[in-house]
């Protein structure tokens, strides 16, 4: 087989198309991630009602006075 037609055809379409989906993958990773991390108040025995990500860094209860 030629490598004409790898080069010159798949390939090219293959970055436009798979690119985009890949990025768009990732971003909504990112934001679901940031969503279940910093913004879903976790209703664990151990979170008592604080986001994950205040659980793993240490930051105050829920409620509590400052």
């Amino acid at each position: 087989m030629q490598l004409t037609i790898p080069e010159e055809c798949w390939r090219p379409a293959l970055s436009r198309s798979l690119a985009p989906k890949i990025t768009a993958l990732h971003r909504d990773l990112d934001e679901y991630l940031g969503y279940c991390n910093h913004d879903r108040a976790h209703t664990g025995r151990l979170a008592t009602g604080r986001v994950p990500a205040d659980v793993v860094f240490g930051a105050r209860k829920m409620g509590s006075v400052g």
